[in-house]
């Protein structure tokens, strides 16, 4: 026997006939709730065929609700019994579910495992448009169930970013060109995607261990150079953009999420010798350029210094590697030879520049 559900529903009742009854969604999800009303146990599987105490099989005695949260994204469940039964397909994680290992054995879900599976799962829906505030999303992360949180689900930001330090390019009477500092109004308006689920934890020289969603824009948040001339002496913590413009960032979306930025250690460079970084220093950081690892998933023009904590390949990129280019030049936080920073082309391809050359500025940041 086949149900199908369709449409806007995702709810159904059913009366079971004691043969296996295969319930289809026309979409795909990641939990399924069910409610045994039929006066004798039924077994529910996410296998045809399957039957009592095969491995993943479940048995649901009258009157109990089970809420399976398999984490895989499928559209059919079977159930095996007679009598009513009600079936809702959804896609949040409650913290504190039972989900069946082996034929009659059980094993508590964790935060820790939630955010592994969530982590797989590229979903991209609009946070704001599905009624929360930047508030029910942080609260949703920062309890670590991470329910209705998925990578690539995103809020859309906009605004502007008032005396952001820059260099610009002054024309003396004699024609020579140099540059001096001033400041610039960044204006913006993009999606701001969750790229990764506890990336950092217990990472730092203090743990971090606040539950956390890493955060990435879609688009570069304006343009700037790392440095004044081209050199990148004192790595990237000594660095224009991260000891000046950063700081704003930091202080104008601190506030425009509420306050839900997340300080965290991180081992940056602060040294350079020869063609390459050479030392770290650990600063606690809210927001940051990602590193080239966590863009590519491997390091092109820096080492092992300028990778730091960062070395993990944030899940947005893995699953959807599309989003990795915007069709605009950015920096990352690699060095590169004793004059540039590592950097994504405009054309999607690695390369390194100057330091005294404009790229641009898309920032990552933790919530929580």
């Amino acid at each position: 026997m086949v149900k199908e559900v369709k449409g806007c529903n995702r709810v159904i009742e059913i009366t079971l006939d004691g043969t296996e009854c295969a319930v289809k969604f026309d979409a795909k999800y990641n939990g399924f709730d069910i409610r045994n009303k039929s006066g004798k146990d039924i077994t529910v599987s996410l296998k045809s065929g399957a039957a009592k105490g095969d491995d993943g099989v479940i048995t649901i005695g009258d009157g109990e609700t089970f809420n399976y949260m398999h984490m895989m994204g499928l559209d059919t469940v079977y159930i095996t019994g007679s009598g009513a039964v009600a079936v809702a397909a959804k896609n949040e994680a409650a913290a504190n579910f039972k989900a069946v290992r082996r034929g009659g054995e059980t094993v508590d879900i964790t935060p820790t495992s939630i955010s592994e599976n969530h982590n797989n799962i590229f979903r991209g829906d609009d946070l704001f448009a599905k009624g929360y505030d930047i508030n029910d999303i942080c609260a949703m992360i920062a309890d670590g169930s991470f329910s209705d949180i998925y990578i690539g689900d995103y809020f859309t930001l906009s605004g502007d970013i008032a005396n952001v330090p820059c260099f610009v390019e002054q024309t003396s009477d004699d024609g020579t060109k140099s540059l001096v500092e001033s400041t610039q109004t960044v204006t913006y308006n993009t999606k701001f995607r969750i790229a990764g689920l506890d990336t950092y934890l217990n990472t730092g020289d203090t743990a971090f261990t606040q539950h956390h969603a890493v955060i990435v824009p879609d688009e570069n948040i304006g343009t700037n150079r790392m440095n004044g001339t081209n050199t990148n002496n004192g790595g990237y913590t000594g660095s224009f953009l991260f000891t000046s413009v950063l700081p704003v960032y930091n202080a104008h979306f601190d506030a425009k999420l509420n306050n839900h930025l997340l300080l965290h250690s991180e081992y940056l460079t602060n040294g350079v010798s020869g063609n390459s970084a050479n030392s770290c220093v650990w600063v606690t950081v809210k927001i940051n350029l990602p590193s080239e690892p966590e863009i590519y998933g491997s390091t092109i023009f820096g080492g092992k210094y300028d990778n730091g904590l960062n070395y993990r390949q944030f899940p947005i990129f893995r699953l959807t590697p599309k989003y990795i280019c915007n069709r605009n030049w950015f920096w990352c936080k690699s060095t590169a030879w004793n004059t540039s920073f590592a950097g994504v082309t405009s054309t999607g391809n690695t390369n390194a520049s100057g330091a005294s050359s404009m790229g641009g500025v898309r920032p990552c940041f933790c919530i929580g």
